[in-house]
């Protein structure tokens, strides 16, 4: 999908769809499911997403999957630094330990001083800096807001951050790409939810490493 519609486009129609699949829930609820003191968090945690968004599908269309997704694996790594530094948890050399091997996993794979490292490498490590942004927000709002507020929230803003961009530029997918946009939304909001409720259950800093199995699938699928 990344190389024929436009990566703003794709975020717009992923965040319209995340909150499609969630108006049963709204409806069931209520809009006053919706109220929430924690505003500025919920908008600071679209922005992060916005960002993480807008340079990880970037760089899926300039790299081949299995070595953007390494290079994200530097996302565990900022979690569990940010999450000493602005959730005050403390990590036991286990987690240490874990988030230190799947980097020198990663690093590994890249290579660096044999192949060359192409400059895309960089927005891929602030993709992950923004990813990990979103972790430590979310684990401060689950603590009052519900996980499904949160999915619908963060859809709402990234699809609102890249609604004139995607109105100006139109690209019409096709049907086979409309499918394709579908089963991101719905993976959207089944990942989100997951992760939401895994950070209700644990630290932070026990949840990011976590990332590290995204590596094997994807250089499976790649």
């Amino acid at each position: 999908v990344v190389h024929t519609i436009p990566s703003y486009e794709i975020i717009f129609v992923r965040g319209m769809i995340s909150m499609a699949l969630l108006l049963p829930w709204l409806f069931r609820q209520g809009v006053g499911v919706l109220a929430t003191r924690r505003l500025p968090l919920l908008l600071s945690r679209g922005a992060l997403t916005s960002v993480g968004l807008i340079t990880w599908i970037y760089a899926l269309g300039q790299l081949p999957l299995a070595e953007v997704v390494a290079l994200h694996f530097t996302l565990p790594l900022f979690g569990v630094i940010l999450a000493v530094i602005f959730l005050r948890e403390k990590i036991d050399a286990h987690r240490w330990a874990a988030t230190a091997a799947g980097f020198a996993g990663t690093v590994v794979i890249l290579r660096p001083g044999v192949a060359a490292i192409d400059p895309v490498a960089f927005v891929v490590l602030f993709s992950a800096l923004a990813y990990a942004g979103t972790g430590v927000v979310t684990k401060v709002l689950v603590k009052t807001e519900s996980s499904a507020a949160i999915v619908f929230y963060v859809s709402a803003v990234t699809a609102i951050a890249f609604a004139i961009p995607s109105a100006l530029h139109w690209v019409a997918p096709t049907a086979m790409q409309w499918l394709m946009l579908v089963g991101i939304g719905l993976l959207n909001v089944l990942g989100q939810s997951c992760l939401n409720r895994s950070f209700v259950a644990a630290d932070a800093s026990f949840v990011m490493p976590f990332d590290f199995l995204r590596l094997p699938i994807a250089a499976t699928a790649g």
